[in-house]
C-alpha cells in the first residue's frame, strides 16, 4: 500500500507538470500567434477562457478569443447558454476598468461637488447635442453625488472644429469654465499649448470601443442604470444591478428553498402535482427586438425550471389588455419613456395608487400607502431640495420592493445632413425639438 501510494503520487506529479508544460506551450502559440496577426503587439494579459480550447486574450480594453494552437482568432461575444451570462461583457468591463484607471486626474476635467459617492468617466464632444445637453445638467448630476470626469473625444476626428476646440479648452487657464463655455456656443481663446492629451483621450476613447458621445463609464466599467435618466429631476441611481445580480443558481436554491423541484425529469419544476408556470404577455413591434427579448426572458426561465408560456399579439391588441382592470397574465413587458423633465411624471403616474388603470397608467397594479404619501408631498412641496430628498426615498423603497426591473434602454440613433443647423436632439422619445433649426443654403 504505501509503495502504491508513492507511485500514486508521482503518477498525479508528473501529470499535473505535464499538463502545466501544454499549458504553457499553448499559451506561447497563442502569444505568438496574436504577435504576427497585430503587428507585434504583445497582449496584455493571456488566460485560459471558460470555454475548452480557447484563450482569453487582453489588448488594452479589448477582449479576444484565440483556439489553444494559435491558428484562429475570434472577437465577438461568449455567451453561457445555460445561465444566459454574457461572459465577453463583464471581462471586457474589467478591461475598460484597468485602462481608464491608467488616466491621471491631471489629464482630466473635473467636475465634483463637495462630496460624492460616485464617480462616472465621459468622453465629450463640445459640438454633440447630447454632450451639451448632459453638461446643461452637469449640477444636478453632481447634486446626486456624482463626481463627473470629463475626457475629450471630437469624433469628425483630427483637425476638425471640435477637435480645435478641445485643444482650446486643454490649453486655457481654467479648464472647467472654457469647456463650460465651448458647450455654450461660445468662442474659447486660450494660449498655444502642449495638446497631445487631446489625442490621447480620443485614442482612448477607440481603444474602448467608443462609438458615440456621451459615452458614460461609471468606475467599474459599467453603465447607470435606474427609472430615470440623469437629466430628469429627482434622478437617484437605483443600483438595481447590485441589489438584483443576474444569479440562475440563487434563483433555482431559493426555488428548491421553497419545496419547487423537478420530480419527473421534464425540466420544468413542480410542487404537490403543480406544474411552476407563468403566463407571459410579450410585446412585439413597439420596441426594437422587444419579440427577441421576450423570447430570451423566457429561455432564462426554463433555465431554472420555470415553464413561461409567452404569447404575442399585435401591439394594439396587447396594448388594450394591459389597460383592462383585470390582466390574464402573471407577466408582461412594457417600456416607458418620460415626456418631461421631472419625476413625478412618471413615479407618480406609475406608481402612485390613485392611477389605477384603467383611468390611470399603474399598470402594474402598484399599492404602497408611503410610496402614495411621499408623491403627494413631492407633488405639492415648493422646496426643490425636499423634492429632490422624497424621489430619492421613493426610489429606494421601489428599489427594495422590485416593483419593476428594467431589462434595457434604447439608444436613439439620428441620421442629419450637413446642412441642418442647430438641432439638439432630446432625451424625451416624442420631442423633437426644432424650434432653434435652420437649413445652411
Amino acid at each position: 500500500m504505501h509503495v502504491k501510494k508513492i507511485l500514486s503520487a508521482l503518477a498525479t506529479a508528473c501529470l499535473t507538470a505535464a499538463l502545466s508544460g501544454a499549458a504553457g506551450a499553448d499559451e506561447a502559440a497563442v502569444r505568438n500567434s496574436v504577435a504576427k496577426l497585430l503587428r507585434d503587439v504583445q497582449p496584455d494579459s493571456v488566460q485560459p477562457s471558460p470555454v475548452p480550447g480557447l484563450y482569453e486574450v487582453v489588448i488594452g480594453a479589448r477582449l479576444y478569443y484565440v483556439s489553444d494552437n494559435g491558428r484562429y482568432l475570434i472577437q465577438g461575444n461568449v455567451i453561457d447558454t445555460e445561465t444566459r451570462e454574457n461572459i465577453t461583457e463583464a471581462k471586457q468591463a474589467e478591461a475598460k476598468k484597468a485602462v481608464m484607471a491608467k488616466v491621471s486626474e491631471d489629464s482630466m476635467v473635473i467636475f465634483a461637488p463637495e462630496k460624492y459617492q460616485h464617480t462616472i468617466t465621459v468622453f465629450t464632444d463640445i459640438d454633440c447635442g447630447y454632450c451639451r445637453r448632459f453638461h446643461q445638467e452637469i449640477e444636478q448630476i453632481n447634486d446626486l453625488g456624482i463626481e463627473v470626469h470629463y475626457l475629450f473625444f471630437p469624433r469628425s476626428g483630427p483637425n476638425q472644429g471640435a477637435w480645435r476646440k478641445a485643444e482650446a479648452v486643454w490649453c486655457a487657464k481654467d479648464r472647467r469654465a472654457a469647456l463650460t463655455a465651448a458647450k455654450n456656443g461660445e468662442n474659447v481663446e486660450s494660449k498655444a499649448c502642449d495638446t497631445s492629451a487631446v489625442a490621447a483621450q480620443y485614442q482612448l476613447g477607440e481603444q474602448v470601443g467608443l462609438r458615440g458621445t456621451p459615452g458614460v463609464f461609471t468606475s467599474s466599467g459599467q453603465y447607470i442604470g435606474g427609472y430615470l435618466a440623469p437629466a430628469v429631476f429627482g434622478f437617484k441611481d437605483m443600483e438595481l444591478q447590485q441589489k438584483f445580480p443576474f444569479s440562475p443558481e440563487k434563483a433555482k436554491a431559493k426555488l428548491a428553498e421553497l419545496g419547487w423541484k423537478d420530480s419527473d425529469g421534464d425540466g420544468i419544476l413542480d410542487k404537490d402535482g403543480q406544474k411552476l408556470t407563468v403566463k407571459f404577455l410579450g410585446t412585439k413591434g413597439r420596441y426594437p427586438m422587444d419579440a427577441e427579448i421576450c423570447e430570451a426572458v423566457q429561455a432564462m426561465w426554463k433555465n431554472i425550471g420555470v415553464d413561461a408560456i409567452l404569447e404575442f399579439f399585435e401591439w394594439a391588441a396587447t396594448f388594450s389588455m394591459i389597460r383592462k382592470p383585470q390582466l390574464d397574465y402573471n407577466v408582461y413587458c412594457l417600456g416607458w419613456v418620460t415626456t418631461n423633465r421631472d419625476a413625478d411624471y412618471t413615479l407618480y403616474a406609475q406608481f402612485h395608487s390613485s392611477q389605477m388603470i384603467p383611468t390611470g397608467w399603474n399598470t402594474n397594479r402598484y399599492r404602497n400607502p408611503t410610496v402614495d404619501e411621499l408623491l403627494d408631498k413631492a407633488r405639492s412641496s415648493q422646496d426643490r431640495e425636499e423634492r429632490k430628498a422624497l424621489y430619492a426615498q421613493i426610489q429606494d423603497t421601489l428599489a427594495e420592493s422590485a416593483a419593476w426591473i428594467p431589462i434595457y434602454n434604447t439608444k436613439e440613433i439620428m441620421v442629419i445632413n450637413n446642412k441642418v443647423k442647430g438641432f439638439e436632439p432630446d432625451p424625451l422619445e416624442y420631442l423633437l425639438p426644432l424650434q432653434s433649426v435652420w437649413m445652411e443654403k
